[in-house]
């Protein structure tokens, strides 16, 4: 999350700015390049992009660095690199490409810096008094001043992506228990009216369950939520309604989703990791959302909401985005669909 605090620290120093990326993006990164688009000094999107392994992935690299919204509004990039070897010739490749691109489209670059270990140094700096080869060292009183701001805003950062996102793995022996319960079965009903009235009763569960801090949810009640989600009408309504709500409801929302995702089977996973992307997304964790959206597509790597997710992530899209668009419909469309939907089968 880029907060008014962290757009002021990220950018004090250059010292500051290698101690603020890890709170900006939850973990500490390695063998990567982050960029912080700016507009009027506003940080856009913190967005980080693992080095390139050779100079024939450079083009689709910087294609990649490009390719979302936030390139098109800024005005300044600050451009980090974490190396694990030092600076070789890949780096420096690299750097003069994205000071091309900016320079043709009127972008500034502040600065490009590099950070090994727990040094620094800056690529645009060639005076060897003020930017030396060696780097200079992170002083123990910046990294410290920074913990401390943002330790307001949340926990420490995680040491690496993989332990940021260890709380979405599935919890296998939960998920077999929720299995079990041969709850998750295909449904199938003796009229569309039937149908309806289970889509309210799933519906009318699911957002209670979602609003209200009941507690751990049992094996069976997992099931009937999954049953629920992985309904089309039933899941876009929910997310309808959750989109009125304001963040608070949100983190809720996300904390139990989490919870659910967890306990899901293979097979019914991609509902309840799309919905939980949704609510990372919409409060400001868009690593946790990606990671989400991954969950949904390794489930089912068709499913239209996990690519339309994943598509709106990797673009930069302000998550106010979704909201909007949410908005713009009425309940009776997420709830019912088009004219189609009234051929629906009856499974």
């Amino acid at each position: 999350m880029t907060s008014t605090l962290a757009e002021r620290i990220s950018l004090r120093s250059p010292a500051a700015l290698c101690c603020a990326v890890p709170h900006l993006l939850g973990f500490h990164p390695r063998s990567s390049a982050v960029f912080l688009w700016l507009n009027t000094g506003r940080i856009l999107l913190t967005q980080r992009l693992d080095l390139p392994e050779s100079r024939a992935e450079l083009s689709d690299w910087i294609a990649l660095a490009w390719r979302h919204d936030a390139a098109g509004r800024a005005d300044e990039i600050v451009l980090l690199f974490v190396v694990e070897h030092g600076v070789g010739a890949l780096e420096h490749e690299l750097a003069e490409a994205v000071v091309s691109i900016a320079a043709a489209r009127g972008t500034t670059i502040r600065d490009i810096v590099v950070m090994l270990g727990d040094r620094w140094t800056s690529l645009l700096c060639r005076d060897e008094v003020c930017c030396p080869a060696a780097g200079h060292a992170i002083p123990a009183e910046v990294r410290r001043a920074i913990g401390a701001e943002f330790d307001a805003h949340g926990p420490e950062p995680m040491p690496s992506r993989e332990d940021l996102l260890v709380d979405l793995v599935r919890d296998d022996v939960r998920a077999q228990r929720v299995a079990v319960t041969g709850m998750l079965g295909q449904r199938r009903w003796r009229s569309r009216k039937a149908r309806e009235r289970w889509r309210e009763e799933a519906l009318a569960n699911l957002l209670h369950w979602l609003r209200v801090d009941v507690g751990e949810a049992s094996d069976s009640r997992c099931a009937h939520l999954l049953l629920g989600l992985r309904d089309v009408r039933v899941r876009d309504t929910v997310l309808w309604e959750l989109s009125r709500l304001n963040s608070e409801a949100w983190r809720l929302a996300q904390q139990r989703l989490t919870t659910l995702m967890r306990a899901a089977p293979v097979g019914d996973t991609a509902p309840v990791a799309a919905c939980t992307a949704v609510m990372f997304w919409l409060i400001g964790d868009g690593v946790r959302a990606r990671g989400a959206v991954e969950l949904a597509l390794l489930d089912d790597p068709g499913y239209s909401l996990g690519l339309l997710l994943e598509r709106s992530i990797d673009l930069g899209l302000a998550p106010d985005t979704w909201v909007v668009g949410m908005r713009g419909l009425s309940r009776e469309v997420c709830r019912h669909g088009d004219a189609l939907q009234s051929r629906e089968p009856l499974l």
